[in-house]
């Protein structure tokens, strides 16, 4: 067999392309195989757009990693960020929330043991010190958003100072003698902060016999304290 580009030369292989017998000079090594001009320069672009393929496949692949990261990353962060939202997106006015929500655990665990009402007297919460409450716990009843501090948490339980209150300056007012939560009403004002200067006069906390804590802008002059047992 004599090679196809010249006549007058035998033939040294096959083409793998086209199957062709070419001399040496017109065959080229391409990946162990013998090739012809037009057949090797198609093998190449052959090649060449599998090459490009794979370069696109990669790119899908890396854009759906980033895609399933970012995923990830939102169904780990949202719980997270739900759960430090109501004490920081609020500042101020989300610790104070969260003090009293922590106050009404103790009042709660209160009512259960003593027929379902919460202490008798108002603006003194001395019985829930020692078994609902720990003498640390006397920084609850200072709202984060007001001026000045509580008097020293080691002053004795049970104090009279400050016409009978207890913790003495605490930030809150609270309405003694109330039921958790007030049977066939509804929730009542139990815990507010003493002053909407607390929270730079947008508003006061109030914290209701059903556990709840609200942020009221408005009809600040109807919650009130009543006398019960107590000329405070």
């Amino acid at each position: 067999m004599n090679c196809k580009n010249h006549p007058d030369r035998r033939a040294a292989n096959e083409c793998a392309g086209c199957g062709e017998g070419f001399c040496e000079e017109c065959l080229s090594k391409y990946q162990g195989k013998d090739y012809c001009g037009p057949c090797l320069k198609a093998e190449a672009a052959v090649a060449a757009a599998r090459l490009a393929g794979g370069s696109g496949e990669l790119a899908r692949m890396k854009r759906w990693l980033i895609g399933c990261s970012v995923i990830l990353m939102a169904l780990v962060l949202t719980p997270m960020f739900l759960l430090i939202y109501p004490c920081f997106s609020l500042g101020d006015i989300g610790r104070c929330r969260g003090n009293l929500e922590k106050i009404y655990e103790a009042l709660e665990a209160y009512a259960e043991q003593n027929d379902g009402r919460c202490p008798a007297n108002n603006n003194d919460l001395s019985s829930l010190f020692g078994n609902y409450l720990k003498d640390s716990d006397v920084k609850l009843f200072h709202c984060p958003g007001a001026k000045g501090g509580l008097a020293k948490a080691k002053e004795k339980r049970g104090s009279t100072a400050s016409r009978g209150t207890f913790p003495p300056r605490m930030s809150y007012i609270y309405q003694g003698g109330l039921s958790l939560p007030e049977k066939r009403e509804p929730p009542r004002p139990l815990m507010w902060d003493r002053s909407p200067g607390n929270h730079r006069g947008k508003g006061i906390n109030v914290l209701y016999t059903d556990g709840a804590v609200k942020f009221k802008t408005k009809g600040l002059s109807r919650i009130k304290l009543r006398r019960i047992n107590t000329d405070w």
